[in-house]
């Protein structure tokens, strides 16, 4: 019994490590986790490359933005596993900066906006799993659906 809850322990000792790590990743201007590069201001305060770009100083203690990124912070960045930005949505994908950053872009948890909206003014917005439900059921003439997959010259 007593092997049982030291394994424990641990297990919830690292779970509250990894909790802390990752919170030194949130951007204090968006609350999305940085990503390379991270950048600074003069005092040492990181941020996200976008948020850096739209700020004159920093937010935190008024410095002047600087001109150096947090090496530190991003060789960490590189070891650990980060949740897909639309877990949110409902998806458990996990994984290191370069696999996450190719599941996102083709994410069915993602949020689309409808392809037609230019030409019919839709409006619709959603998952992009539910993307071709959408299209179906009020485009249908609009969009030609083709579920047959053909080889090379068939």
């Amino acid at each position: 019994m007593q092997i049982h809850s030291v394994r424990g322990q641990k297990d919830q000792m690292a779970a509250s490590l990894e909790r802390e790590i990752l919170a030194e990743f949130e951007c204090p201007i968006c609350l999305c986790y940085m990503a390379p590069p991270i950048m600074q201001c003069k005092v040492g305060h990181s941020f996200c490359q976008h948020c850096f770009k739209l700020v004159a100083r920093c937010p935190q203690c008024r410095a002047p933005k600087g001109y150096s990124r947090n090496f530190s912070l991003e060789k960490i960045y590189n070891m650990l596993s980060f949740s897909c930005e639309f877990s949110v949505n409902g998806c458990r994908f996990v994984a290191k900066r370069q696999s996450l950053t190719e599941h996102e872009q083709f994410c069915k948890y993602s949020q689309r906006q409808c392809p037609l909206r230019h030409n019919t003014n839709c409006r619709w917005k959603g998952l992009k799993r539910q993307l071709e439900q959408h299209c179906s059921e009020v485009h249908p003439h609009n969009i030609i659906f083709n579920s047959e997959k053909k080889t090379c010259g068939s």
